[in-house]
């Protein structure tokens, strides 16, 4: 979870009024990295230190020299993004404090007992001013860990990956990216199933790309970056050469009969390599539209699709979206240029398995 401290009023770009985002940055709700806060050039490398409030959770096999080791892989994953000109320093001292500081103009990591905590067990604050990222201090509960088997090497091992994955997480707030929905769960999870229509999943795939790390569902415990966490945060700091290869894809999905097909999912499926890949996915809209940043330029597929994730929101039912047909689209992707596609109406009639 993040929280922002101090924000100016950014400008969007994209489609009105807001899609929703295969990746999301500040403020929350900017689908286009085009109006997204962000560090300049000149505060890298980005320098953290750990915070020592005295607040130490009591966990076997965790003491403060894994904790430093757990906090360095949650930086090095985001350092070690090809597509992305990112540099982090973690300092070699603590910084002795009753609690974080937002406005002390250090970036700080580490745990705080506060009694606001809820159900977020872990926090970024992050502060910016006029579109410009100027510090961020990571949080953590001390009773993250609280309730965890204690006896068992295995779970106090997983321990380590979970703190490393939301170190990791938040970390990317740090960087500007904000929360974004899970890559779901589809509907064709039967596609082999006899009575499915041919060619539902793109060939040759043969399963989906996992949740991006900076999902609500912060990837079910793989603590690792996929390709929309690499290329969100590549967006906001490109490595040389990296725009200029890319493009956008935006949209809308419709009914048969014309109407906003909402919160369908849209994935793009790259064949460059001569394999298929997932690249970027997204949700559309309560309008039906979709955004889609980063693609390499190129003939792109999109797979638009019906998903479980929304299958209980009421919202959801009352469009009755759930029960469409997917549709396979080529689209050509133009470098620098956001593309907007006609609208793609899809197919009706079926039940969900």
């Amino acid at each position: 979870m993040a929280h922002l401290a101090a924000l100016g009023v950014l400008v969007l770009l994209g489609l009105a009024p807001n899609p929703l985002p295969a990746y999301d940055f500040y403020p929350p709700g900017v689908g286009s990295s085009a109006g997204a806060a962000r560090w300049e050039a000149s505060a890298f490398p980005l320098r953290f230190r750990i915070l020592d409030t005295r607040a130490f959770p009591e966990y076997p096999g965790l003491n403060a020299e894994i904790w430093r080791e757990i906090v360095l892989r949650g930086i090095s994953a985001w350092v070690k993004v090809e597509t992305a000109d990112i540099s982090i320093v973690l300092d070699g001292g603590t910084l002795v404090a009753s609690k974080a500081d937002i406005d002390d103009g250090i970036n700080t990591i580490g745990f705080e007992a506060r009694e606001d905590w809820g159900d977020d067990r872990a926090s970024a604050l992050v502060s910016a001013t006029g579109g410009r990222m100027t510090e961020c201090d990571v949080l953590f509960d001390p009773a993250i860990l609280d309730g965890w088997p204690e006896d068992d090497p295995r779970v106090v091992a997983w321990a380590a990956h979970f703190l490393e994955e939301v170190v990791m997480h938040e970390v990317g707030h740090c960087l500007g990216l904000s929360h974004v929905p899970a890559n779901p769960v589809w509907l064709g999870q039967g596609a082999n199933a006899p009575g499915w229509p041919p060619g539902f999943l793109p060939e040759p795939l043969s399963g989906l790309s996992s949740d991006p790390q900076m999902s609500t569902a912060a990837s079910y415990g793989v603590p690792r970056l996929t390709l929309d966490d690499r290329i969100g945060v590549s967006l906001l700091y490109p490595a040389p050469g990296f725009l200029e290869g890319r493009g956008s894809i935006g949209g809308r999905l419709v009914t048969p009969e014309g109407e906003p097909a909402a919160f369908l999912y849209v994935q793009s499926v790259d064949y460059a390599s001569g394999r298929a890949v997932f690249g970027p996915g997204a949700f559309a809209d309560a309008q039906g539209q979709f955004l889609l940043e980063g693609l390499p330029a190129g003939p792109v597929h999109l797979w638009a699709r019906p998903t479980l994730l929304y299958m209980e929101r009421p919202g959801y039912q009352k469009t009755r979206v759930w029960d469409l047909l997917d549709e396979h689209r080529w689209f050509s992707v133009r470098s620098g240029v956001a593309v907007i596609v006609p609208e793609i109406i899809l197919g009706a009639g079926r039940s969900p398995p």
